[in-house]
């Protein structure tokens, strides 16, 4: 039993799953505290250096010769060298580049069981966690290298571009099954890095010449690292260097380093510099739309997208940020037109495809965005956007469990890329985040994110009709309707007319009913059918109010109308229920028999509307004639038969 525990803590580890391995390692150590493979694979579980010499010391007292603990303590500074008696370095020879082989059959447990090859993997685990440490903190503080996340510029190259991007991934040979991608990763840690790749950024080359200034150098390589306060610095030096006056790439550097600061006007002053040195320039066109999107000047920005790509039809970041802000307006047929082009100028850029992937889905072209998800990610292992939009894609196709576990692994790194228009982008993520949670039950979860989405953008109507929809489920009626009627309000205003409204009009009716408002019920679900007059939900709801208003006949047409658009035994069910109470209301003795003998043999036994049912058919009594109707067993349950039939937030 120790020994599967101990492989499942190990597992546990390779995968990033400290937590979990520092709970069976505890357990573990409760058992045997004598044990020094146990405090070994603790000192690697745990958060601190204090609780890492601890376990070390542990697993010196439980084996005085353990060779790792030794080195371990060395390494850590809490033993002397000399004092710490370690074998000569060829002893241990081959010990930093390989693991011992496992015979066939042997597996893990097989390897552990050996305390020389515990002693080896131990050693090579520190020496690994040791230069990740490093690694990881060197990225964090100084925010540049290979793992840095893709921001909003572009690469000056002394060449014209290929049209082809290179690859943005390679793999590193690992030992089997020793680069995986935990369910919760920490956004600290790239996905790369899991993934043991070696990660490039992929640059978007612009031609240009070089110049021998040093100014132009400095602020060239400042660029490059996003050094933007040092090229504010420079400013003014470069651009009043007569030996770069007629350099619209001087003037592009600097505005950029404005923009990235926050300093819009500048960075719009030496945007338009960087034009007049060069109409033809299409990075400071780029540039000039990003800072106009910031200023809300839509139609300035779609008309420098255009001057970009008019200057160089292959430039991939005007089309990638002309399509978002296409997508932020609703029209992603633009959008996808777009992101077509970028992929036709740049075929085996992933995050071309990735950004397609998802405007695929928004299309209601789930399958092609599917293809293009999974060849992002086929081309970058390590990309997130990659990941959140196949998880989009799972989630349009109705795979919750798959959906979930994608957008889960992404949505945090994703949250950190740069976009024309941030706060709109967030909520977006947090907002398909927030759904792929609910799709699998966690109301709790997806509440949290609807919340931080809504307060990132307001504007955002599938959020708070989202939100509304939890707040129905959990009979909230209050909150309901207050999220419904912003969801409406906003929808009214960018999609008139359209089957998103007509779904919030029955949630407000719905949300309405439960507050026993059933004469502000009734005009909610009418207008839902005015724009989808097909609509089950609205015909029954519409049916429930006009009984509750006492207008039975209005009441006995909708339920009419919503019996044929009824989809398996639990949609029939409450129709005939609702019918079934106006026909006794108007005395209609006969029919609300027929009705409720129906009623009854679509339910289950364990249905708590039997009791009811049987009650009033008892009090009835025999019909003057023969009523033919349905058995009074309740069918056998199908798949049809789900409790309710809703559409993913």
């Amino acid at each position: 039993m120790s020994d599967e525990m101990l492989k499942e803590a190990v597992a546990a580890l390779k995968a990033g799953q400290r937590l979990r391995a520092k709970d069976l390692l505890t357990r573990l150590i409760k058992v045997d505290q004598s044990n020094a493979d146990y405090w070994l694979w603790m000192s690697a579980a745990v958060d601190t250096e204090k609780e890492q010499i601890y376990c070390l010391q542990n697993a010196l007292k439980a084996d005085p010769n353990s060779v790792p603990a030794r080195r371990g303590l060395v390494v850590m500074g809490a033993l002397r060298p000399e004092e710490a008696n370690l074998p000569p370095a060829h002893e241990l020879e081959d010990l930093p580049v390989r693991l011992p082989s496992i015979g066939p059959g042997g597996g893990l447990g097989g390897l552990l069981t050996q305390r020389r090859n515990v002693e080896r993997l131990a050693i090579f685990g520190l020496g690994l966690l040791t230069v990740v440490v490093l690694l990881t903190a060197f990225f964090a503080v100084f925010k540049l290298g290979p793992f840095a996340p893709r921001q909003n510029f572009v690469v000056v190259t002394s060449t014209p571009p290929p049209t082809n991007a290179p690859p943005t991934a390679a793999v590193t040979t690992l030992p089997e099954g020793a680069c995986t991608l935990p369910a919760d990763p920490n956004p600290a840690t790239p996905l790369a890095a899991y993934l043991c790749l070696t990660q490039t950024a992929t640059p978007v080359p612009v031609a240009t010449v070089n110049f021998a200034a040093e100014d132009f150098k400095t602020i060239q390589s400042a660029y490059t690292k996003q050094q933007w306060d040092r090229i504010v610095d420079r400013a003014a030096s470069v651009t009043t260097d007569p030996t770069l006056a007629d350099s619209a790439e001087v003037f592009f550097y600097v505005a950029e380093a404005y923009r990235h600061t926050g300093n819009l006007p500048e960075a719009l002053k030496n945007y338009r510099a960087a034009i007049k040195k060069n109409a033809n320039f299409a990075p400071a066109y780029w540039g000039q739309a990003l800072v106009e999107i910031a200023q809300s000047k839509l139609n300035e920005a779609r008309a420098d997208f255009d001057k970009a790509l008019s200057a160089d039809p292959a430039f991939v970041p005007a089309y990638l940020d002309r399509a978002a802000l296409a997508g932020s307006e609703g029209k992603w047929d633009a959008a996808v037109a777009d992101l077509e082009a970028a992929r036709l100028a740049a075929p085996s850029n992933a995050l071309v495809k990735a950004y397609l992937a998802l405007a695929y889905v928004a299309v209601d072209r789930a399958s092609d965005g599917q293809a293009m998800a999974d060849a992002a990610v086929a081309r970058d292992p390590g990309l997130a956007l990659g990941y959140f939009a196949r998880g989009r894609v799972a989630l349009a196709l109705g795979h919750p469990a798959e959906s979930e576990a994608d957008l889960s692994l992404s949505y945090k790194y994703v949250l950190t890329l740069d976009h024309p228009l941030p706060a709109q982008w967030q909520a977006s993520v947090l907002y398909f985040t927030a759904a792929g949670k609910i799709a699998i039950g966690d109301d709790a979860t997806g509440l949290t994110l609807l919340n931080q989405a809504i307060g990132l953008d307001d504007q955002n109507a599938l959020a708070f009709r989202a939100r509304a929809d939890l707040y129905l489920r959990a009979a909230s009626f209050e909150a309901a309707r207050a999220d419904y009627s912003a969801a409406i309000t906003l929808f009214e205003r960018s999609a008139p007319g359209s089957p998103a409204l007509a779904r919030t009009y029955v949630g407000l009716g719905q949300a309405l009913m439960g507050l026993t408002q059933p004469e502000g019920a009734a005009p909610a679900f009418q207008a839902a059918l005015d724009i989808a007059p097909d609509g089950f939900a609205a015909n029954l709801g519409l049916g429930q109010a006009q009984f509750q208003n006492g207008k039975l006949d209005d009441a006995l047409a909708a339920l009419n109308a919503a019996l044929p658009l009824a989809h398996g035994a639990a949609e029939q069910a409450p129709v005939y229920q609702w019918r079934a109470e106006v026909y006794r209301a108007a005395g209609r003795t006969a029919e609300e028999a027929v009705d409720l003998l129906t009623l009854r043999a679509l339910i289950f036994n364990s249905d708590p509307r039997v009791p009811t049912v049987v009650a009033r058919l008892t009090e009835i009594g025999p019909l003057p004639t023969e009523t033919p109707g349905p058995t009074a067993t309740g069918p056998t349950p199908t798949a049809t038969a789900t409790a309710t039939r809703t559409a993913t937030p």
